[in-house]
């Protein structure tokens, strides 16, 4: 489903509201024109209070799974079929890997400093000059399982959303956890968002926290129930 939160309350989107399909794959909350939010049946405008459809969203690669809105105002999408594609004005170009692993796209991400991130299967990919390169840890071995969101925190601290060891933060080469035995939620991590006041919001397969001053706090929605399965998470 998608919801909004206004002010501390959640609001769940229904149908009634103008969006043909409530299931909702991918938010891109800072596109030009208005946010656009992915479904299975197409991709969507909310403008002046409405949804609309947008035409030439790539489609031929499968639903879109994952939205990116850049800093140069270029568009990228990561679809269900593996792909990656870069829209920017009438043009819209598939972004190539390094080899080719493939899978699952969980996350795209910018950094602060304007680079281009993606979480790919169980690895992570930085764009190097057009291309996706394989991001490893100073050692060498990959992240603790998949990874399924991307972060860099306000101290260059990187944050990973992991599929089933909760969070990591990966910071002068120490990689420390927040699991659901110390707080969260849920082990399966699902979205890590840091917000205009530096705190961090993680959302899991079974509910969202908010970790700020070192302590974990959950979020609910205002009948108190928790929120499932968050995959992502913006401000406007």
């Amino acid at each position: 489903g998608l919801a909004r939160c206004t002010n501390g309350v959640i609001h769940r989107v229904t149908p009634e509201e103008g969006l043909p399909d409530i299931h909702a794959t991918a938010i891109g909350a800072n596109a030009p024109g208005g946010p656009l939010i992915g479904t299975r049946s197409g991709m969507y405008r909310y403008s002046n209070g409405h949804f609309e459809a947008v035409a030439g969203a790539g489609g031929q690669y499968g639903f879109a799974e994952q939205l990116l809105s850049a800093q140069d105002g270029s568009l990228w999408i990561g679809f269900s079929s593996g792909v990656i594609v870069r829209r920017q004005g009438g043009d819209a170009k598939v972004v190539p890997f390094r080899g080719h692993r493939g899978g699952q796209i969980h996350r795209l991400y910018q950094d602060p400093h304007g680079g281009i991130w993606a979480a790919v299967g169980k690895g992570i990919e930085k764009l190097e000059d057009g291309v996706f390169e394989p991001v490893l840890r100073e050692s060498g071995s990959p992240p603790p399982g998949a990874v399924y969101s991307i972060l860099m925190d306000r101290e260059a601290g990187v944050w990973l959303g992991l599929q089933s060891n909760g969070v990591a933060r990966l910071r002068v080469s120490q990689l420390t956890t927040l699991a659901e035995e110390d707080g969260l939620p849920d082990d399966r991590a699902r979205s890590v968002y840091q917000d205009s006041r530096g705190r961090a919001w993680i959302g899991t397969a079974d509910g969202l926290a908010l970790y700020a001053g070192g302590a974990i706090r959950k979020i609910t929605d205002r009948s108190g129930a928790q929120l499932w399965d968050v995959r992502s998470i913006a401000e406007d």
